[in-house]
C-alpha cells in the first residue's frame, strides 16, 4: 500500500513539474523571433550531438566491461 501511495504522489508531482516547465518553455519560445529560434536550434544541435556521442561511448564501454 505504501508503495502505491508513493508512486501515485511521485507520478503526480512529476506530471505537474513537466507541465509547468512545458508552459514556461513555450512562453519563452514565443518571445523569440525567427532568427533567434534558428540560432537556438543550431546551438542545441551543436551541443547535443557531441554530448550524446560521449554518453553513448561511455555507456557502451560500461556494457562492454560487463561482457
Amino acid at each position: 500500500m505504501a508503495v502505491d501511495a508513493w508512486k501515485s504522489n511521485y507520478v503526480g508531482a512529476w506530471t505537474d513539474l513537466t507541465f509547468v516547465q512545458k508552459i514556461k518553455f513555450q512562453t519563452w519560445w514565443d518571445t523569440l523571433d525567427l532568427g533567434n529560434k534558428f540560432i537556438t536550434v543550431v546551438i542545441g544541435v551543436l551541443l547535443g550531438l557531441p554530448l550524446m556521442l560521449l554518453l553513448s561511448y561511455a555507456l557502451g564501454s560500461l556494457v562492454a566491461a560487463f561482457l
